[in-house]
């Protein structure tokens, strides 16, 4: 995977952590990941097209997953609700749109984001590398696995 598509990354969530969420998160070292399939009991999952197709995907712990939801809403959220999966998504779709628009290629789209709970059954919709870039806050792990194909112009 080019490194013009991992540093945007980084950067989003950098830039959506301090900024919309006011929480502190460090960056680890990206890598392939061997098992094409999520790891984490929530994730948020957006589909690319256009130049490029693929998925960008948020997996969190259920208690990051609570903390995120009630930092970005001003709430206190403890369990799997439509509030929390609204946040979830949005939060998503933030860092998404802020990678996207960093990407080397124009005209990539991204997709509605689609919030699943306890998603580890299902693999990921593609054949490409999957590379997985952890990231850590509030003593929990945040990955963020993408895959990205070039279509034929």
């Amino acid at each position: 995977m080019n490194a013009a598509y991992i540093k945007p990354v980084v950067s989003a969530v950098l830039n959506i952590f301090n900024t919309m969420i006011d929480l502190p998160i460090v960056s680890g070292k990206p890598s392939f990941k061997k098992e094409k399939r999520p790891t984490s009991e929530v994730i948020g999952l957006i589909s690319m097209s256009g130049p490029v197709s693929g998925f960008f995907c948020l997996g969190f712990s259920k208690k990051l997953a609570f903390c995120l939801s009630s930092k970005l809403l001003g709430c206190q959220i403890t369990e799997n609700n439509s509030d929390c999966m609204d946040a979830i998504g949005e939060i998503t779709n933030m860092i998404a749109g802020n990678a996207k628009s960093e990407f080397p290629d124009d005209g990539i789209s991204i997709s509605v984001p689609k919030v699943i709970f306890d998603p580890t059954k299902d693999p990921y919709p593609t054949s490409a590398p999957v590379i997985s870039i952890p990231f850590e806050t509030q003593e929990e792990v945040l990955l963020v696995d993408m895959s990205i194909i070039w279509n034929s112009k």
